[in-house]
Order: structure tokens, then C-alpha cells, then sequence
């Protein structure tokens, strides 16, 4: 196993992505019944191409010339179950703002936050209109200035994302599409109520994944995409590119490990280890599953999902 330039863990031979490497790099030992379960490089890259996909770096310029060094700041946007908690954590033990007072030696300090500061499970909609209860405010109870801020967002699969959300659907009325934490369906109409006064309703499922990235896609200000499934097998790379655009660097020695899926701080702490969702995520016959019923595939097969799903980079089933 080595690492190639772009940072990603690949076989010698092959040069193609190798789970146990990236498992392995992350100081897990991987006994032979998990090996038995890692996912092939085929099935990774059916589903997700090869290396990372980041979107938005043609904005980077942008905020850099807007923002001066030492008041960036970066932070995570993303619906529920895509692993923003896996990103702030990476982010953070790896990128930092070398203008910001303390940044190299204290992580807490880097640059690097929990959240955008209008929460990172809002609408698009909700910067500069919100202040979230949790990391919208500094140290000293002023709230962040929202321009400041390079929103890193984090979009999931769909299929696997729809699932992990009857598993754990985060107050979301998700209503006849699960049934005992499994996925039944993908069309029946589901309600989010981002604050308890304020609840946005949705087609189905894929409506609510759909509608909430179009937003974010069109937004007038920087912003980067990545992919939940590049921090897993990819994270490296992932990270520089994120990094570079704010003008941050990265520590000398890249840092994932068993519990940085589970995230340091925050609800969602105690979740998915890394080796958990190495297995679920790149499994490409579990995804097939999901979709059993000709009607979801129909569903996620017509345009308007298709066409995201190909600007994301993920196969269309």
C-alpha cells in the first residue's frame, strides 16, 4: 500500500482506493472477519467514481479576497445523517487558518468550527436571517459575522442517506416511507420541522435531498460540496482541497481514526465508527436493496433526481 500525490491511500499495484488501507492508515486493526466485509475497489468506484469530487472551487478566490486571513473561518452545512460531525471533526484535527491566533497549536482555535453559525441543518435560506442556539455566537456571546464563514456542505448518497434516516430520522415526519427503522418506500411526503414553529414540507424523501442541495447550489456567495463518502475513502485529498481554498494548511501528518465518525462534540456523538461506515457505505448490493420496488427506482431515475445525482457524482441505479 502507498499514497499517491493526491494524498489517497491506494494499492501498489493497482493504484486504485484500498478500504483497509484507509482503515489501517487510521490505526484500526482489521481482523478477517471485518476484511471479509470491506468493500472492493469496484464497488466504491461503481458507485463514486475515482478520488474525491469537490464543488465550488471556482469560488475560493472569492472569499479570499473578501475575508481577511485571520477572520476566516470554515464550518459545516448539511442535512441530517450526512456526517457533518465527521467533517468538523477531520477539519479540525487537520486544516488551519495560520493567521488566527493559536491556530497551529490549539485545534479549538484553528479556524475550523462545529457549524455554520445559522445551523447546519437550515435552509440556505436561514444565513444571515438565524443565529444557532449551538456555535452561533464566539466565546464571547457575539455572533459570528455569517460573511465570514466558508460553508463546507456535506451531501450523502441518497439511497444509503434514505435509509440511515429511517434509522435515525431527527425529528423529521418521515411518515409511510419507514417502518421499524427500515426503509420502505421513497414517495410518500415527509415534514421537517427545522424549528418547532416552523415546519417545511416535502413530496417525498428524495424531494426533501433533492430541494434542499438545488438551494444550496444556487446561492450567490462561496460555498464548497463534498461528499460524505469521499471523507471515508478519499479523506485526505478531500481535506487538502478544502483547505487550500480558504487559505488554511494542513498538519503534518494526517489524522482519522475509529471514533472521528462518531464526531467529538454534539448530539450525534456515540454514533457509526469509521470501520462501520466503510462497510455499510461501500456496499454496493446493499444500496441495490434499498431499491427494490420498481416505483423508487422510477422515482430516482427521473430527471430532476438524475440530474443531481450526476452533478454529485453518484451512479444512477
Amino acid at each position: 500500500v502507498l499514497e499517491d500525490s493526491a494524498g489517497m491511500n491506494v494499492d501498489a499495484e493497482s493504484g486504485r482506493v484500498d478500504p483497509r488501507a484507509v482503515l489501517e492508515n487510521a490505526g484500526i486493526d482489521v481482523d478477517a472477519e471485518s476484511l471479509s466485509r470491506l468493500p472492493s475497489a469496484d464497488d466504491i468506484e461503481s458507485m463514486y467514481g475515482k478520488g474525491p469530487l469537490v464543488l465550488g472551487l471556482e469560488t475560493c478566490q472569492a472569499f479570499r479576497n473578501a475575508v481577511r486571513p485571520e477572520d476566516r473561518l470554515m464550518a459545516p452545512a448539511g442535512l441530517f445523517n450526512t456526517g457533518t460531525n465527521l467533517l468538523s471533526t477531520v477539519l479540525r484535527r487537520n486544516c488551519y487558518i495560520p493567521e488566527r491566533r493559536g491556530a497551529l497549536e490549539d485545534r479549538w482555535k484553528s479556524g475550523m468550527k462545529f457549524q455554520v453559525p445559522w445551523g447546519k441543518h437550515n435552509p440556505v435560506a436561514w444565513r444571515l436571517r438565524n443565529v444557532a442556539q449551538q456555535g452561533g455566537r464566539d466565546e464571547d456571546g457575539t455572533p459570528y459575522v455569517q460573511a465570514n464563514v466558508l460553508p463546507v456542505v456535506v451531501v450523502r448518497d441518497p439511497i444509503t442517506w434514505s435509509a440511515s434516516m429511517c434509522r435515525h430520522p431527527y425529528g423529521v415526519r418521515l411518515g409511510g416511507n419507514c417502518r421499524n427503522s427500515m426503509l420502505l418506500r421513497m414517495v410518500d411526503p415527509v415534514a421537517v420541522p427545522y424549528k418547532p414553529l416552523n415546519v417545511t414540507h416535502y413530496d417525498s424523501i428524495l424531494h426533501l435531498w433533492h430541494d434542499w442541495h438545488h438551494d444550496w447550489l444556487g446561492a450567490d456567495f462561496p460555498a464548497l460540496f463534498v461528499r460524505f463518502e469521499d471523507i471515508l475513502f478519499h479523506g485526505e485529498a478531500m481535506v487538502k482541497k478544502v483547505c487550500d481554498c480558504a487559505g488554511g494548511k494542513t498538519r503534518d501528518a494526517f489524522y482519522i481514526r475509529e471514533e472521528s465518525a462518531k464526531g467529538e462534540i454534539g448530539p450525534h456523538k456515540g454514533g457509526s465508527g469509521l470501520l462501520d461506515a466503510i462497510i455499510k457505505n461501500g456496499n454496493r448490493t446493499k444500496r441495490m436493496d434499498f431499491l427494490r420496488r420498481d416505483e423508487d427506482r422510477g422515482h430516482i431515475q427521473s430527471k430532476v433526481f438524475a440530474d443531481l445525482l450526476s452533478k454529485f457524482g453518484y451512479s444512477i441505479p
